[in-house]
């Protein structure tokens, strides 16, 4: 899965979310890629997307990209 900028989204990714929200990529779906609090026994069943943890809203399931989230920043 890549963003527009045509980078790969990684586990930790610090994103943009529209224009007004910020969040962290917790969960690469297809690629079983979680953050540390966020088991694949929690989140395979959804197949696919990404799970972000927003400011704004908290846990984000994003089944697909529709050009909402943007890449700012990979994890250290």
């Amino acid at each position: 899965m890549k963003y527009r900028s045509g980078e790969e989204v990684k586990v930790g990714d610090k994103v943009r979310i529209g224009s007004a929200d910020f969040g962290v990529v917790v969960g690469v779906i297809e690629d079983g890629s979680y953050a540390q609090g966020y088991p694949i026994s929690d989140w395979s069943y959804l197949e696919v997307g990404l799970l972000v943890v927003s400011r704004r809203y908290g846990l984000l399931h994003y089944p697909e990209f529709d050009g909402e989230i943007d890449f700012l920043a990979r994890s250290v």
